[in-house]
């Protein structure tokens, strides 16, 4: 596995968890 690629998992996660709080603290 490449270092851009875990990068790339990284800030999909990290964005994916942002929306879910953000959705959760909105709701």
């Amino acid at each position: 596995m490449s270092r851009e690629y875990l990068r790339l998992v990284a800030l999909w996660w990290t964005g994916h968890i942002l929306q879910v709080g953000w959705l959760a603290a909105n709701s």
